[in-house]
């Protein structure tokens, strides 16, 4: 019975022994992990946003858009630019996949894309130049990103020189988003 001291049982049967040891070692490191002050740049991108004037904001995610490619929206892409930028307390994330990237010798198929990747990354800074000023990071993609099969022979990484045309935050793996609004009252 020695080899059972670390067992309850479980509440749906008696008759079942269960064993939470590695659960808890599991979740005692994730508490001291969430506990930690600092952030890893290599990892994490940290995004600060500071609302002065309103109590309240609406962040529009924009993620798979895949902008060059066979099934790109660029009707729905232009309605919801337009909601963004004339929506006072609205700001927009960028979630990866904003471009296709279609190579020829890529995933995604070069020869049925609308547009060529360098197209494709221009249409995107053209159309959201407008509202380049309520974007608040880029993420990158497995398309569109640094690293990823679908990127080795286009050599390059579409979603960080699309936050650089636009001169807004790139975040190449993850990103905390820290959002500051006024207290109503």
């Amino acid at each position: 019975m020695a080899k059972y001291q670390n067992f309850t049982k479980s509440t749906l049967n008696p008759n079942i022994l269960l064993n939470n040891e590695h659960e808890a070692k599991e979740l005692k490191a994730i508490d001291k992990i969430a506990e930690m002050e600092q952030l890893d740049p290599e990892v994490n991108t940290l995004v600060e946003y500071n609302e002065k004037i309103f109590s309240n904001v609406c962040i529009v995610p924009l993620f798979d858009l895949h902008i060059g490619g066979e099934g790109t929206k660029l009707k729905r892409i232009k309605m919801v630019i337009d909601f963004v930028k004339h929506t006072s307390n609205a700001v927009c994330v960028f979630g990866g996949d904003l471009l296709d990237n279609a190579t020829l010798n890529g995933a995604t198929n070069a020869h049925t894309s609308k547009l060529n990747p360098n197209r494709a990354l221009d249409l995107a800074v053209e159309l959201f130049e407008p509202i380049k000023d309520k974007v608040l990071c880029v993420l990158a993609g497995n398309h569109d990103g640094e690293s990823g099969g679908r990127n080795k022979d286009s050599n390059m990484a579409p979603a960080k020189q699309f936050a650089k045309r636009l001169g807004v935050k790139y975040a190449p793996f993850n990103a905390l988003i820290k959002i500051n609004i006024p207290l109503k009252n």
